[in-house]
């Protein structure tokens, strides 16, 4: 999932990152359902970048994709692999895709820029693996959501922003009901530093979105309300236009 110094604590914390993601209403309702819809119709090869335990590549198998899964997390990817349908994945860092040159019309990265330390080295790699015309679909917490914050108990719902245009290091730490406590490593950075890897990566930005949950979701779930106000996720949809000129990076694989 983010990079190397990270893996070990994936690998520690994946029963707890499944039992986390399990029944997630925002990954469900909102996050998910969002980014399908920004996603292109199935083609050849559909490649899932930082797939996790499979859930989001699952999906689009079951519509029509042909999907290959890759994770820098051996548990994760064992789990992506054992389930049900199984996906065909591999193990490799997103900044050094085990993925030959220009072989997909989709690549997918969901929920995983904003955890990796190599931000251009992964958008670099993430266009390598796109043929000419092929589309990358990334989606990360909005930058607002991770610069800031809502006033806990304010009736208002009032959002504190704090710094915005410097990156910085978030630990956050979440208590399971079992008593573990789950790590996550999140990388605030603004929307720029995002649009101007893109843009090194020779990708054009051709859509960005910030899903909004509806009137009716809010009435059926209280806890989306704060972000009718502000979004907490960010999808944005890329194209590769021309093959890829700067020289294989790992092209041998």
């Amino acid at each position: 999932m983010a990079g190397a110094p990270w893996r070990e604590e994936w690998d520690r914390q994946a029963d707890d990152w499944v039992e986390l993601t399990t029944d997630d209403p925002f990954y469900e309702l909102l996050n998910k359902p969002a980014f399908i819809d920004l996603v292109p119709e199935p083609g050849a090869l559909t490649l899932d970048v930082g797939c996790g335990e499979g859930r989001l590549g699952r999906e689009l198998a079951a519509r029509g994709h042909r999907v290959v899964g890759v994770d820098g997390a051996s548990s994760l990817a064992r789990r992506a692999s054992r389930a049900t349908p199984p996906l065909p994945v591999a193990v490799g860092d997103a900044s050094c895709l085990p993925v030959r040159t220009g072989v997909a019309d989709l690549a997918i990265c969901f929920m995983v820029l904003m955890d990796v330390e190599a931000l251009e080295a992964c958008v670099v790699e993430l266009a390598r693996v796109l043929a000419p015309g092929g589309v990358v679909c990334t989606a990360i917490l909005h930058p607002i959501i991770t610069s800031g914050l809502f006033i806990p108990d304010d009736p208002n719902r009032t959002f504190y922003m704090g710094e915005y245009r410097a990156p910085m290091r978030h630990v956050l730490d979440s208590e399971r009901p079992n008593g573990t406590v789950f790590k996550l490593r999140v990388e605030h950075r603004p929307i720029e530093d995002y649009s101007r890897a893109f843009e090194a990566a020779g990708l054009t930005i051709t859509a960005l979105r910030e899903p909004r949950p509806s009137d009716d979701l809010v009435a059926q779930h209280p806890q989306f309300a704060n972000f009718q106000r502000v979004p907490t996720f960010l999808h944005v949809r890329a194209e590769r236009r021309t093959a890829y000129a700067d020289g294989p990076v790992n092209d041998d694989q």
